[in-house]
């Protein structure tokens, strides 16, 4: 009701809260985001579950249920426990890129193949940020946007520029491609926005690793649509069959030290 933050670190004092009526509302929804701050008896949630009320609602997030704690073994078994696992291979970039499609179809936009892959390359699986650019470009073509000529990546490139998140992508993608003017101007583009230069060194060191992974499995004679699915490299995987042509596996083992 009130949407108050609040730090839970006992099962019983969580219950109490998703009990509790609200001073706004009748209906109370208590969302725990970090289960590892919880401790105490499982008992309060095990009763709770049994009989939550019919306006009351308790939803705990977990990264992982240990089933040899008591408390996790509980919420493993009380309730509802849904399991989110992403699926195997490139079958999670489809199922985005189809996803993508429907959403875009739905705001009447339409957008050239090297657009859509833009899209991916540079927001991955976020679809709140994907539907938030796809609203921008509606509004952008107008009314009439469904009639309109498809959105090519020039101009979808022109309606993110700016982002953080653009920059990062496109200083990343300069690095694996060996392109050393482009990756120099992306980072002072990052810098002069005030972005920490640690963050971009953790972007750039986990490209870095994918790079390193596909190269040692192309020299071992594994075929690149395989490398592309092990590296989870869908999302840059054009820059990733650059970049292995034009570093060597020493150089790319160095580059953690760099890095460092």
């Amino acid at each position: 009701d009130e949407g108050l933050v609040k730090i839970f670190k006992d099962a019983g004092a969580l219950v109490g809260s998703a009990r509790s009526t609200g001073m706004f509302a009748s209906r109370r929804v208590v969302f725990l985001r970090d289960i590892a701050s919880l401790e105490g008896d499982p008992e309060p949630l095990s009763a709770y579950a049994a009989s939550p009320g019919s306006e009351s609602f308790l939803i705990v997030r977990a990264p992982k249920l240990d089933r040899k704690r008591k408390l996790h073994k509980a919420l493993a078994e009380a309730g509802l426990c849904l399991v989110f696992r992403a699926p195997a291979g490139g079958a999670e970039f489809k199922a985005l890129a189809a996803e993508m499609t429907a959403m875009a179809k739905a705001r009447g936009v339409r957008l050239e193949e090297a657009a859509a892959g833009l899209l991916l390359d540079v927001f991955g699986p976020d679809l709140n940020r994907i539907a938030s650019e796809l609203d921008k470009l509606a509004i952008w073509l107008g009314p009439e946007a469904g009639q309109s000529t498809p959105v090519d990546a020039a101009t979808l490139r022109e309606l993110i520029a700016g982002s953080e998140i653009l920059t990062g992508w496109e200083l990343a993608d300069a690095v694996t491609e060996r392109d050393a003017a482009e990756a120099m101007a992306a980072a002072r583009r990052l810098l002069d926005s005030g972005k920490e230069p640690i963050v971009i060194l953790g972007g750039l060191a986990s490209r870095a690793r994918s790079l390193l992974r596909a190269k040692a499995l192309t020299e071992a004679g594994v075929p690149l649509k395989t490398v592309i699915d092990g590296a989870r490299a869908w999302y840059f995987k054009d820059a990733l069959a650059k970049g292995l042509k034009r570093y060597t596996l020493a150089e790319l083992l160095d580059m953690p030290a760099r890095f460092l």
